[in-house]
């Protein structure tokens, strides 16, 4: 009670939740039924409770500092009658530094919050990797200025069966981001990266010198290895989606490339064979027979 004090406290455990409030010196509890949920993670958890105390005269705020919250919260925001605001951090005076989220969702507009979800999951998220030496300032600035990448990552976000045609576009957008403006595939784009820098050079002996000072992590990623990204992303970006519900999937098949091992999941990297068939053994029984 002297912790409660005049405040209303929403206690939420594994499946059942309650409300906590002091009246006439006396801590009563009861059930919130509406926020039952099967949540395992407190980033959709928040946007759950941060809907369910909406009223339309009242800001919301939420203490955290997780972008993925903000991104979450983001995609929700059109669902938010009040105020939606983010105590991200404290300055050297106790301050409290606040993000207006409903102000930076007036700014972007509701079809790019849509598509941050699966943005920020194919992009590099606390759940998903990010590609090595890229950033995402020019990921979403190129974002902002395509509609087609943005209708393909809201259909990203609304299902984890990922399309042929949702999939090549974001193969397209990771070309893109990549510094390829021509229409070519993502696996030219990482042949013709390569090329210019260590393939192979004038008519002497050693013309794959340059090989030996490779940096691969300089690349673009492959095709095979972008497609189980997305499917990864898929499903990550469904679940935030979906934030809003109190019964969501979080546990992922092989499908969404993951696989459980030993009770732990493990992450498929990429379609088909690390490396192409080694064929010399056949080359040279080929000669021999000749």
């Amino acid at each position: 009670m002297e912790i409660i004090k005049q405040h209303e406290v929403i206690l939420d455990i594994p499946g059942e939740s309650y409300h906590f409030k002091v009246k006439d010196g006396v801590v009563h509890r009861s059930p919130v039924d509406a926020l039952h949920s099967n949540h395992e993670k407190a980033d959709t958890k928040t946007c759950l409770h941060a809907l369910f105390e909406d009223k339309a005269n009242d800001d919301i705020v939420v203490r955290a500092s997780d972008t993925d919250i903000a991104v979450i919260l983001l995609s929700h925001c059109s669902k938010c009658q009040s105020g939606l605001r983010m105590v991200v951090a404290t300055d050297s005076k106790n301050n409290r530094w606040y993000i207006s989220l409903t102000a930076i969702y007036q700014k972007l507009g509701p079809d790019l919050c849509a598509a941050l979800p699966a943005f920020h999951s194919c992009t590099g998220s606390d759940c998903t990797s990010s590609f090595v030496q890229t950033g995402k300032v020019r990921a979403f600035e190129l974002l902002e200025k395509r509609p087609d990448y943005q209708n393909a990552f809201i259909a990203v976000s609304s299902s984890t069966q990922v399309s042929a045609a949702m999939k090549q576009s974001l193969l397209n957008f990771n070309a893109n981001v990549y510094g390829t403006k021509k229409n070519i595939s993502l696996n030219c784009c990482r042949h013709q990266t390569f090329m210019p820098v260590y393939g192979p050079k004038g008519r002497g002996k050693n013309r794959l010198a340059n090989l030996r000072v490779i940096n691969a992590s300089g690349l673009p990623p492959c095709e095979s290895e972008v497609c189980a990204n997305i499917n990864r992303a898929s499903f990550v970006a469904t679940m935030w989606a979906s934030a809003d519900k109190c019964h969501i999937e979080q546990h992922p098949t092989e499908d969404n490339r993951w696989e459980l091992v030993d009770g732990h999941y493990k992450l498929i990297w990429f379609y088909g064979e690390q490396l192409p068939e080694n064929r010399i053994p056949e080359e040279k029984n080929r000669r021999n027979s000749e």
